[in-house]
């Protein structure tokens, strides 16, 4: 009887031991996201080099952007490398619109609601769903649909959720944020052991200037 309790005992200890560590892994991972997104927020404008890798069944797209974003959510983006090089986008928070161009023969520009296929991924990421606070509050919104652990990497503090129910066919997110400024800089979704889509920033140059006019199309 004594060693059945034991036993009993002793998985109770282990149990309220797991939860224990992923609660404290949890909070650790907010208040990094809470710093995060804080510093961001005070960011005005931005301009980086980013590169996007989207897989969809058997379809593959790598795409590198020359990225620039206004506060409170004006976007630039042209493409210098991938599928669609040369073309570029500019969206309106505000109109909720997305103007895009492209240059064949002569420059041509169309209209878009931001919803719409044509002007989304492969994997339907939107042009807005690319900004850095954008990238924290999704983070933010699938720590409580899961486990998250905080491990450093070089000068990355590296968090991983592991989705308790997957978000469409993403059961794994893994984002690194920088030590010193508590940017995010990689972003990533895995399926089944799979990357699904990244996205990472280089040469991010932050409070430069920009105006409206430097972003419209």
């Amino acid at each position: 009887m004594f060693d059945r309790l034991r036993i009993s005992m002793k998985f109770i200890i282990i149990f309220l031991s797991l939860i224990f560590v992923k609660t404290v892994y949890s909070e650790e991972c907010s208040q990094i996201l809470k710093q995060s997104l804080s510093k961001v927020e005070k960011i005005r404008d931005y301009s980086a080099i980013v590169e996007t890798f989207n897989r969809k069944g058997k379809l593959e797209e790598t795409t590198v952007y020359d990225y620039k974003y206004l506060a409170p959510g004006y976007i630039r983006m042209k493409v210098i490398e991938g599928k669609k090089k040369g073309g570029e986008v500019f969206f309106d928070p505000k109109a909720y619109k997305v103007k895009g161009c492209k240059s064949v023969v002569f420059r041509f520009c169309k209209e878009f609601n931001p919803d719409d296929n044509d002007i989304r991924s492969i994997r339907g990421v939107r042009v807005f769903e690319t900004s850095l606070i954008n990238i924290l509050k999704d983070t933010e919104r699938n720590l409580s649909n899961g486990v998250c652990s905080v491990k450093t990497e070089g000068t990355f503090d590296v968090l991983e959720i592991n989705l308790n129910k997957k978000d469409k066919d993403v059961d794994r997110i893994v984002l690194k944020i920088g030590k010193k400024d508590s940017i995010p800089y990689v972003w990533e979704k895995y399926g089944n052991n799979q990357l699904l889509y990244k996205l990472s920033i280089k040469n991010l140059k932050t409070n430069t200037g920009l105006k409206l006019e430097d972003l419209a199309l």
